[in-house]
């Protein structure tokens, strides 16, 4: 099996592929970046052309990517045994945002610049890049490979390339977009005072 995969349609989050992430530190190197929900149910229908379902396919990869890396001794047929940024958000936990529920997220990152396409599998300009953002749907292409750093050994995930298929409803990032949680609000100098005397 290969360890180079394209996901099913999901929803998009943190999307930085017109530019790089923001850096947490100072001596990190740039990355971009992108995670994608798939709903479970889309992961695991039946490829008629291949006989895998999606799900199959990434553990696939995960398999391969870990196995090619190790002895013998330490290969496994599992994948789930495998540290990587594959995981399925449970329907129970009460902590995630409803639409991440039931959902499995993939993250992706690449420091070199991924290709980006759209629907109709053209090329997208630069500025059309720039606008795709969290809550969209697409797919992502990845490549899986093994590491192993400060002790830590798994299985991440090279982004290759995105398609963007179609616009959705802002998720900013996976929290709540605020211009629609709140209404303008308008509060006089008096108000102010009454409400901090109260």
């Amino acid at each position: 099996m290969s360890t180079k995969f394209t996901t099913p349609r999901g929803m998009l989050n943190w999307v930085f592929v017109g530019k790089t992430q923001p850096l947490k530190k100072p001596t990190d190197a740039p990355k971009y970046t992108c995670e994608i929900l798939i709903p479970d149910a889309l992961m695991r229908i039946k490829n008629p052309n291949t006989g895998f379902t999606p799900l199959e396919q990434i553990h696939a990869a995960i398999l391969e990517a870990w196995n090619s890396k190790n002895p013998p001794a330490k290969q496994l047929k599992n994948a789930d045994k495998i540290k990587s940024t594959l995981k399925f958000l449970s329907p129970d936990d009460e902590d995630l945002q409803p639409y991440m529920k039931g959902m499995w997220r993939l993250a992706a990152k690449n420091k070199d610049v991924p290709g980006v396409v759209d629907a109709s599998v053209e090329t997208m300009n630069q500025d059309a890049i720039l606008k795709i953002k969290s809550g969209d749907y697409g797919k992502l292409n990845c490549n899986a490979y093994f590491y192993e750093v400060d002790g830590s050994k798994g299985v991440a995930f090279s982004l290759q390339g995105l398609q963007f298929i179609q616009a959705g409803k802002s998720i900013v990032g996976g929290k709540a977009n605020l211009k629609e949680e709140f209404t303008t609000e308008e509060l006089t100098e008096e108000d102010a005072e009454q409400a901090f005397k109260d």
